[in-house]
């Protein structure tokens, strides 16, 4: 498919169906990320953003997908200030399309937040997570998915602002919710956070019950689906050395 679409892009100028197939582009840059080819993912979303611009203005909602393409690039090559230039033209498009009372706004702002968190502007990224959290709490409950991954992103914020005590609550907050909603693998990642902002501020014993819990969570999963999740997140591993520090 990769190989397909680059073709195609060479071949015909005016390829720019992308407002029709946002999952398979999402899909594509996915996958050339994942194969380290960022620079041809980098390519081929400028010449179709170039392309669609042109062809329906810089206004144009069918933007948005290819805006949120380039910020999950940069967002995967840790190239904060490039990401924190294309969530700006999401948070414009978004505002001026769709207004600052929709889902839409929310989930730009939320990206917003993402991207000023690590280049120092912790205020500014706070004013973004706490926007976008009223919005979505309006719209879709406070105890919605779209509430707690906000709440998991801005307690992310707070913990790495050195905000312990204020990151602690929305942790939780955001851990009863993916637990009433079932959503066992994000319980788990949540939880292996909260244990890391412990095991930094030197609360072992917080951190280890945070990673009884996050491993109990993913026993509720498929046993290779559990296993996947840990490895990936080292959950076990990281009880295991905490474990070995407390023995010292």
């Amino acid at each position: 498919p990769i190989e397909a679409m680059t073709k195609a892009i060479k071949i015909d100028s005016n390829l720019v169906s992308v407002e029709e197939s946002s999952h398979q582009l999402t899909a594509m840059v996915s996958q050339l990320m994942m194969s380290g080819k960022h620079d041809l993912a980098e390519t081929l979303l400028g010449q179709l953003y170039s392309k669609l611009s042109e062809k329906k203005g810089e206004n144009s909602w069918s933007l948005i997908v290819l805006i949120e393409s380039f910020v999950m690039l940069y967002k995967s090559l840790g190239n904060w200030q490039k990401m924190l230039e294309w969530c700006e033209k999401g948070e414009a498009l978004s505002k001026h399309v769709k207004g600052v009372d929709s889902l839409e706004y929310a989930t730009a702002l939320s990206n917003l937040g993402l991207a000023l968190g690590p280049l120092n502007r912790f205020d500014d990224s706070r004013k973004c997570f706490e926007q976008a959290l009223a919005i979505r709490e309006k719209i879709k409950g406070p105890d919605s998915p779209e509430v707690a991954q906000t709440l998991h992103n801005f307690a992310l914020l707070l913990r790495n602002s050195g905000q312990v005590k204020e990151a602690g609550p929305i942790y939780e907050r955001c851990s009863k919710i993916w637990k009433e909603q079932e959503q066992w693998g994000l319980l788990a990642i949540t939880l292996k956070d909260a244990a890391v902002m412990y095991k930094n501020n030197k609360e072992e014993g917080r951190a280890m019950e945070h990673l009884h819990l996050a491993l109990a969570a993913l026993s509720s999963l498929p046993s290779e689906v559990a296993e996947r999740i840990d490895h990936q997140l080292r959950i076990s591993d990281m009880k295991k050395d905490l474990e070995q520090e407390l023995r010292k």
